[in-house]
């Protein structure tokens, strides 16, 4: 401003007669100088009024020249409020434009920080939840160089607040990828756990096709023997026979139709459970029926003794409909049920049929 305010003041002129009232205020107020008792009381008080009046008086002398005295000041300090009024006023519009400047700039620096922290979470792979970053605080005037770029302080500290949301991502990748391992490697012995049983499942049953295969193969080689034993024993009885037939040659005929008789009677003698006694009296019976005898005599012409003897039985059993094994097995519990000691002195059981024997069964 060209013109400065420029006051002159002049010092008011007040004068009064101070001394002469301050010497005949003073001879007046001795005779207030008062002791009050019951008698003088009452013109104690009298005496106060007075003085008030003395008081009042001098204070409204003393109002009066003053108000007369600053007239002039009142109406310099009311020109003086006028300018500063002005001045205020002027301020006020100049602090409305600042304020907006501000926030405008304000706004842009708040941009820019926007737009850096999106570049940087890019550049960082962020992913919501981490991408939530606070920035406001950032929002300074100074945040900005004088060419409108933001200040290397701001710029790290975006960058500083990028990184940690980047660990904290990072974080939660571990744990995520640790409990997706631990759920991998809990399927995986589950896995192996059901491998491994079906594993065990599958042992087993080849170890049961395995054994039932050696059961078979045992049956096999069982019934090829036990066709050998009857083709040999077929055998053997043709040999008995033809060694029957020429003994029969030595023999009379009058003991040989004998011994054809006993042997027609014990085929066709019906089955039935005699005692061990019973059975061993009817082979007695028909080894003397069968004995040779003297032609003159009639005695029983002793044979020599022999060690052992095999006897041959034959049976008629209906198997209602059965095969020759199941008939053989029939057969030989049969008479193990029904007579025990004749049963375990057999040493095997043959069918016959119209083509031979076609099965042998042997006592366990």
């Amino acid at each position: 401003m060209a013109t400065e305010l420029i006051i002159t003041t002049t010092p008011a002129i007040v004068e009064a007669n101070f001394d002469t009232i301050k010497s005949e205020l003073r001879h007046t107020l001795e005779s207030y100088d008062l002791i009050i008792t019951e008698q003088t009381v009452r013109g104690g008080k009298d005496a106060m009024a007075e003085l008030n009046k003395i008081k009042k008086n001098i204070k409204d002398k003393e109002k009066a020249a003053l108000e007369q005295a600053l007239a002039p000041v009142a109406g310099f300090k009311d020109k003086v409020k006028e300018l500063v009024t002005l001045v205020e006023e002027a301020r006020e519009k100049i602090t409305k434009q600042v304020e907006i400047y501000i926030e405008r700039t304000l706004q842009e620096i708040r941009e820019k920080i926007t737009k850096q922290v999106a570049e940087r979470i890019n550049a960082a792979n962020l992913r919501e939840p981490f991408t939530i970053i606070e920035q406001e605080d950032l929002v300074l005037m100074g945040s900005i160089t004088k060419t409108g770029n933001l200040t290397k302080k701001v710029l790290e500290a975006i960058q500083g607040r990028v990184n940690e949301r980047l660990i904290q991502q990072q974080e939660e990748d571990e744990h995520i990828r640790l409990q997706k391992e631990a759920e991998e490697k809990r399927i995986a012995l589950e896995v192996e756990k059901r491998a491994e049983e079906n594993r065990l499942e599958e042992e087993q049953k080849a170890k049961q096709r395995a054994d039932e295969e050696m059961k078979r193969r045992e049956d096999a080689i069982r019934a090829e023997e036990r066709e050998k034993a009857a083709a040999a024993a077929e055998v053997a009885r043709q040999a008995a026979i033809e060694a029957e037939d020429k003994a029969r040659v030595k023999h009379p005929p009058h003991h040989e139709q004998i011994a054809a008789e006993a042997v027609c009677a014990t085929a066709s003698r019906p089955v039935v459970p005699d005692t061990q006694e019973e059975i061993n009296h009817e082979i007695e019976q028909h080894e003397m029926a069968a004995a040779p005898h003297n032609p003159v005599t009639g005695e029983i012409v002793q044979p020599e003794p022999i060690a052992a003897v095999k006897v041959y039985l034959e049976i008629q059993v209906d198997t209602n409909g059965a095969g020759p094994k199941a008939t053989a097995e029939f057969v030989r519990f049969w008479i193990a049920d029904t007579a025990p000691d004749f049963g375990g002195e057999i040493e095997r059981i043959g069918v016959t049929t119209p083509g031979g024997i076609e099965w042998i069964a042997k006592p366990e």
